[in-house]
């Protein structure tokens, strides 16, 4: 171990490491500066001047080192920075996470961005020193454990790095993460940080790499996280399903952390960003510490979650080639913009989709770029509202993707919804994707999602592609699709209210006495052909009326002195032979009076080609069946394009 090799006060004394600086004798050096070669002998990595202070402080191994000869109530060696940028090297981190024999740099890190901000209370100031911490080029820093705290929680004794500056060399800086299911770096609750020009990364086939690149939460004890910027941040993991329970690898995560800003990002994970307003509860992606705690203090269980912005151009992928799984989840969040950002994967499966909607997202959310892998740009069970939203569509990377739906809105939660908003899309590879699709529907039921007051855009030839689903068309009103027919001529379609009738139906035989009658009985829908298909409309079918028998001599009343509601038809997936099974219409079944025998009704639906049979049949018991009529009113609710609408007949 080297000591001081001159004690000139006109010269500057060099030692070897901080284990010698600690052993020299201050008070034979107190006029003289000291250089520090290296933290660690022979490195030379986090060397510096130092000069002996004989006051109290506090040690942290970086900036101020305590002696081994004197006790820190009465002085320490103080690192005289000269206009230079604290480094990790500076509080003994080596950077060689990437070597065969890699050391923590965990606590060398945690001590850096420590020394550079503040503890509470600060009269009158809220704000760390404006101090910059530079990760040093050519460096991989391993973290373990409970990952790299930048947290603040603004409480009294506690570190905040409210303000803190790190800035790395490019790419070549590196944070190594083996942390396991905790976050590499964590800036929950941190105002104003700033996170530029490095990497957070997991190599493949790290045994504890971290689940989580970037966590951003809101803490309990003080629920505020933002005006945070991440700019030329690249996070690699890799592909670890089993990370977050469904998620797997989650490249930043951002709970309840508002007004932030990514800048020129690139992140590959299995699910390379997440935006929520919650950590816990069904349905909703939750930390992945038990409850709503993480490791440096209790988190909220919910938060709102706005102004989320997206500069420059950035680039995410998920590196997961089998599952579906998401680029962008975005679960109650409103104010989300983007521009420039290029959406992939490496996923040949069907039914992934590039953005995943959730909840009630999306009071204006804008965006452009590029996707390219996905087959579905938009998966989403959220009212989006005033979105301005535009994509080029580029190749898949499976056939079986080549049909998945651009739009695929889901019958769950809010249901997926578009309202006042503007949608463009510019296809240059797979053109024969479906626009829209409905997924999630009860058969037999109405969406309750829809697309009203929007205008869509596309650049093909084909108006077929942006037929949506019928029972799609049911809610959805005042939408104009602008796109071009099979001759390549622009042509404006409105998806409007376009069809309302009602046919009254004169008393029909629905039941004699051999048996009841099959076939169409009551009425007949006869269904428009668009595109080469048959159109089943987004239709609901009401039948209101009255059965009555007629050869009951001691009483030929009304079944019901008030009109029954039949029932109704109603498309769930656009096929007219939707609910073709018989179904028993339990509002019938208590009819009076009761000497016709008629127990309850049942409605089938069936038919060839466009046409919808509709037949009642009543159910009649005791000895003497009777014959019954039905008397009454069809109506056909029918939503869809302005080219076409079905219409009603009587058999």
């Amino acid at each position: 171990m080297s000591v001081a090799q001159n004690y000139n006060p006109n010269t500057m004394v060099f030692v070897s490491s901080v284990d010698a600086l600690k052993n020299l004798n201050p008070f034979n050096l107190t006029s003289q500066t000291i250089y520090l070669q290296s933290y660690h002998e022979g490195l030379n990595k986090g060397g510096g001047e130092f000069i002996w202070v004989d006051s109290s402080c506090t040690p942290d191994n970086g900036l101020y080192i305590q002696s081994n000869r004197v006790s820190s109530s009465l002085g320490c060696w103080v690192r005289q920075l000269n206009n230079t940028y604290l480094t990790p090297e500076m509080f003994g981190a080596y950077g060689d996470g990437g070597s065969a024999s890699p050391h923590d740099d965990t606590a060398a890190l945690q001590a850096a961005a420590d020394a550079i901000s503040v503890h509470y209370p600060i009269p009158g100031f809220i704000q760390s020193q404006s101090e910059t911490l530079r990760l040093s080029c050519n460096s991989q820093y391993l973290v373990t454990g409970n990952g790299w705290d930048l947290t603040s929680t603004r409480q009294n004794g506690d570190v905040t790095h409210d303000g803190l500056h790190v800035e790395g060399c490019g790419y070549s800086s590196q944070i190594i993460g083996e942390t396991g299911n905790l976050a590499a770096i964590d800036v929950t609750g941190s105002q104003w940080i700033h996170l530029e020009n490095f990497w957070v990364y997991v190599p493949v086939g790290t045994t504890n790499g971290s689940c989580v690149g970037i966590f951003d939460g809101i803490n309990a004890v003080n629920p505020q996280s933002q005006n945070q910027v991440f700019d030329n941040i690249r996070i690699a993991l890799d592909n670890n399903t089993s990370c977050n329970t469904t998620l797997g690898s989650v490249g930043f995560w951002d709970f309840g952390a508002e007004e932030n800003t990514w800048k020129n990002i690139y992140v590959t994970a299995v699910t390379p960003m997440i935006f929520t307003g919650h950590n816990a509860g069904t349905g909703n992606p939750s930390y992945p510490t038990a409850g709503t705690s993480y490791p440096y203090s209790p988190l909220l269980t919910d938060h709102s979650l706005g102004v989320s912005t997206f500069l420059g151009e950035s680039f995410l992928q998920s590196v997961n080639g089998t599952g579906q799984y998401s680029d962008i989840i975005l679960n109650d969040v409103n104010s989300f913009n983007y521009g420039n950002l290029y959406l992939g994967t490496e996923s040949t499966a069907s039914g992934a989709s590039a953005i995943s909607v959730i909840g009630i997202a999306s009071n204006s959310v804008e965006g452009s770029g590029t996707m390219e892998g996905f087959g579905t740009w938009i998966s989403s069970t959220a009212i989006l509202t005033n979105a301005n939203l535009s994509i080029t569509v580029g190749a898949t990377n499976s056939s079986a993707q080549d049909t998945d739906p651009i739009i695929n809105l889901v019958s769950s939660g809010q249901g997926g919804t578009f309202q006042n908003s503007r949608v463009a899309i510019s296809y240059s590879a797979a053109f024969n994707r479906p626009t829209f699709a409905l997924s999630g529907n009860t058969a037999g039921t109405l969406c309750t999602c829809g697309i009203q007051n929007s205008e869509f855009f596309d650049n093909l030839g084909t108006e077929s592609l942006w037929l949506p689903p019928q029972a799609l068309l049911a809610a959805t009103s005042g939408t104009v699709i602008h796109a071009f027919n099979s001759s390549g001529i622009p042509v404006t379609y409105t998806i409007t209210s376009a069809h309302d009738q009602s046919v009254t139906v004169a008393p029909v035989q629905v039941y004699n006495p051999t048996g009841p009658i099959t076939g169409a009985n009551v009425i007949q829908v006869d269904f428009p052909v668009v595109n080469g298909s048959t159109n089943g409309g987004g239709y609901s079918l009401d039948l209101k009326g009255v059965v009555q028998g007629a050869e009951n001599t001691s009483n030929n009343a009304l079944i019901a002195q008030t009109e029954d509601v039949v029932g109704m038809v109603v498309d769930s997936s656009g096929a007219i032979t939707a609910g073709t099974a018989s179904t028993t219409i339990s509002g019938i079944a208590a009819l009076s009076p009761s000497i016709f025998n008629i127990t309850g009704t049942s409605i089938a639906t069936g038919g060839p080609g466009n046409l919808l049979n509709v037949a009642l049949s009543p159910t009649i018991t005791g000895s003497a069946p009777e014959t019954a009529y039905w008397t009454g009113t069809a109506r056909l609710l029918w939503r869809g394009s302005s080219w076409s609408a079905p219409y009603l007949s009587i058999p």
